[in-house]
């Protein structure tokens, strides 16, 4: 079909292949004939359909070339595109792009901070309301203070204060009566080698001198004779000798050697007269004794920190010390260390007779015991050492 235009007037042509125009009515085709047209036909012929402004349907099949109409009604101008030649586009499937939130550490921060805030405020409203209450609590005390009652309780403190001052004089007035009769009987029976009764004396000496927190040379000589008294009453029944020889003893697991040392030897007092070389033990300063016994070559380890300047100390010497350890030495020549520890100076002669040790002999042309025990004695009283 062609259009053409005569005297200001469109004329339509139509072509042998294309079929008269009908009505709309007439040109729409029923589901019958739709159904039935093959697929090849459908999907050879392009048909076109447009409706006028009028509301005339228009329909028919698209040419290769531009078609211009005339609407039968209104006498509208209509213009048809011809068949495509280009390939049916493809639709694209545009990808979603994946919504990326903020990263974990700032998710962080931003919980920490709306956290901080809220402790923030409430903090302040918990101090706010506290101040509040402190403030209500003086109110109401300073308005409960009347005159009367402030000088009841001035009186009540100054009662107090007095007797908590004439309290603790009159301790200290009867801590230094106690001092005085146990140091009298703790030393004549100590003079008299009655030592439980010195003990007991010397015992409560020595609790009056610490709530007095005395240091004086009385105050030391007292807690020095204390000490040896104490530490011969918790003295280890067996000798070195027999220690190690249990110690030895084949067969013997460590089980029980562990509770054969817990339940007899920790913690008991040994008392040993020898000479000591100053030696030093993983940095800290120490005395070392060497005893050949039977059972072999024996080393006995002073920790010198608690004593005086083991420089001064080192030479013939009479200790006092705790078992801390037992064990077989891998050092040549040397067959088992003993450790001890709170070791003290011995001062007293009695307590060396008390041991059953000589104080002079014909086999000590150097220094004799006694002269050892006076010269620490002196050596402890003007130093102080930690009796």
């Amino acid at each position: 079909m062609t259009g053409l235009r005569k005297n200001g007037q469109s004329l339509i042509r139509r072509t042998a292949a294309e079929p008269p125009m009908q009505d709309s009515a007439a040109r729409e085709p029923d589901s019958a004939q739709l159904v039935a047209t093959p697929p090849g036909e459908a999907e050879d012929v392009v048909r076109w359909e447009k409706t006028c402004l009028c509301g005339q349907v228009m329909q028919g099949e698209r040419a290769e070339g531009m078609l211009q109409l005339q609407c039968q009604e209104c006498q509208r101008k209509h213009l048809i595109l011809p068949i495509s030649t280009y390939p049916e586009p493809q639709r694209v499937r545009k990808k979603r792009k994946r919504k990326e939130g903020p990263p974990v550490t700032a998710i962080a921060t931003q919980q920490l901070g709306r956290l901080t805030k809220v402790l923030q405020i409430g903090l302040r409203t918990f101090l706010l309301a506290l101040q509040r209450k402190l403030i209500n609590l003086l109110k109401s005390i300073w308005q409960a203070f009347t005159p009367l009652r402030i000088a009841v309780l001035a009186l009540t403190v100054v009662l107090l204060i007095g007797t908590s001052v004439i309290w603790r004089q009159q301790s200290r007035e009867s801590a230094v009566r106690t001092l005085r009769e146990a140091v009298a009987l703790a030393d004549e029976a100590f003079a008299a080698e009655q030592w439980g009764t010195a003990a007991t004396e010397y015992h409560r000496a020595a609790e009056a001198i610490v709530y007095l927190n005395r240091t004086d040379p009385l105050a030391l000589e007292v807690l020095q004779k204390h000490r040896e008294l104490d530490a011969f009453d918790q003295i280890c029944q067996l000798s070195l000798a027999e220690i190690l020889k249990e110690a030895g003893r084949p067969g013997q697991s460590i089980t029980d050697w562990e509770r054969f040392f817990r339940l007899q030897v920790a913690d008991k007092w040994l008392f040993s007269e020898g000479w000591l070389t100053p030696v030093d033990f993983a940095g800290q300063p120490g005395l070392r004794q060497v005893i050949p016994l039977e059972e072999g070559t024996i080393v006995i380890e002073w920790p010198a920190s608690e004593l005086s300047d083991a420089t001064e100390l080192s030479g013939h010497l009479l200790l006092a010390g705790q078992y801390a350890q037992i064990e077989r030495s891998d050092l040549p020549g040397i067959d088992w260390i003993v450790r001890m520890k709170s070791p003290f100076l011995c001062c007293y002669e009695q307590t060396a007779r008390r041991l059953g040790f000589e104080l002079e002999s014909p086999w000590m042309p150097e220094e004799s015991l006694l002269q050892l025990l006076q010269r620490q004695r002196q050596l402890c009283l003007e130093r102080g050492d930690k009796i």
